[in-house]
C-alpha cells in the first residue's frame, strides 16, 4: 500500500503533518455527525431551535462542503484507522494533543477569514450572469464566502469540544484495515509537499529521499 511506503520514507515530522491532515478529516466527519444528532434530537422533542434549523439547512444544501448522504460515521472510523497506523512516533497522549490543536486550529481558521483569489474567482464564475457586472458578482461571492465562514465558526464554537472528544474516543477503538477510498490521494498530496520542501532547501544528502518520493508518486 502507498501509505506503508510513505511511512517507511517519512521522518517523524512528516508523519506528524500527515497525522494532522488525517485528524482534520476525522474532525470534519465527526462534526457532521454531531450536527445531525443535534438536529434529530431537536425534532424528537417536537421543536427546532433557530440554530438547529440553520444547521440542518446548511447540511441539506451542502454549503459545509460535505456530501449530504455520506456515511460520516464510517469515514470517521476509517480516518482513525489511518491515524492509528502512525503512532510509532507518537503515543496516545501525543495524539490527543494533536487532535486538540487541530480542533483549535480549525476554529481559529474561521475567525479571520482569508479567501484565496482562486476560490473567489471560482465562486464569481458560478454567479456569472446573475449580476449586471463582474464586480458585483465578485462582491457577492466574497459575501457568501464570509457567511460560509461565519457558519463554520458557529459550528466549531458549538460542537468543537464534543467533536474533539469523539475523535479521541474513536482513536482508542481497536483499528481495522478499512481505510478511506481517497487515502492514496491524501498521501500523494503530502508527498508533493515534502518534495516541494526539499526543492526549496537543496541538499545533496536528501536527493536519495527525493528520488524515493518521486517514485512513490509514480506508483
Amino acid at each position: 500500500m502507498l501509505i506503508e511506503m510513505f511511512l517507511e520514507v517519512a521522518n517523524n515530522k512528516d508523519k506528524e503533518w500527515f497525522a494532522r491532515s488525517c485528524i482534520n478529516r476525522a474532525l470534519g466527519n465527526s462534526m457532521q455527525i454531531q450536527k445531525r444528532d443535534r438536529y434529530s434530537h431537536s425534532r424528537n422533542l417536537g421543536g427546532e431551535a433557530a440554530h438547529q434549523q440553520e444547521v440542518n439547512d446548511r447540511f441539506v444544501f451542502g454549503d459545509t462542503g460535505d456530501e449530504p448522504r455520506k456515511d460520516n460515521q464510517r469515514e470517521l472510523e476509517r480516518w482513525c484507522n489511518v491515524i492509528n497506523l502512525i503512532p510509532s512516533f507518537l503515543p496516545l497522549d501525543g495524539l490527543k494533543d494533536l487532535v486538540k490543536e487541530q480542533r483549535v486550529y480549525l476554529t481559529q481558521l474561521n475567525e479571520n477569514p482569508q479567501h484565496s483569489e482562486h476560490t473567489i474567482l471560482e465562486w464569481s464564475k458560478e454567479l456569472s450572469g446573475q449580476f449586471e457586472t463582474d464586480e458585483l458578482a465578485r462582491k457577492y461571492a466574497i459575501a457568501m464566502l464570509d457567511q460560509q465562514t461565519k457558519n463554520s465558526l458557529s459550528d466549531w464554537t458549538t460542537f468543537g469540544e464534543g467533536v474533539e472528544l469523539d475523535v479521541i474516543t474513536q482513536l482508542q477503538v481497536t483499528p481495522t484495515h478499512d481505510y478511506p477510498e481517497n487515502l492514496g490521494d491524501v498521501v500523494k498530496a503530502r508527498v508533493e509537499k515534502m518534495i516541494e520542501f526539499l526543492d526549496r532547501r537543496p541538499n545533496i544528502r536528501a536527493l536519495g529521499k527525493r528520488f524515493e518520493l518521486v517514485q512513490m508518486l509514480k506508483s
